[in-house]
């Protein structure tokens, strides 16, 4: 797979979610899904593994 093919899926990417770079996409699934996630004290950090 070369570069130009992984700057489009990106491009095309940010274009879907309405971001603009891979740190905003990154940032909306990350807290599109596990800012979601009810939990107490920090539970959803321990279950998927980020400390």
């Amino acid at each position: 797979m070369s570069a130009y093919t992984v700057q489009d899926h990106l491009k095309s990417s940010f274009e879907k979610s309405g971001t603009g770079s891979r740190g905003e996409l990154v940032a909306q699934l990350f807290f599109g899904h596990y800012a979601s996630t009810p939990s107490r004290s920090g539970a959803w950090l321990v279950r998927t593994g980020w400390r």
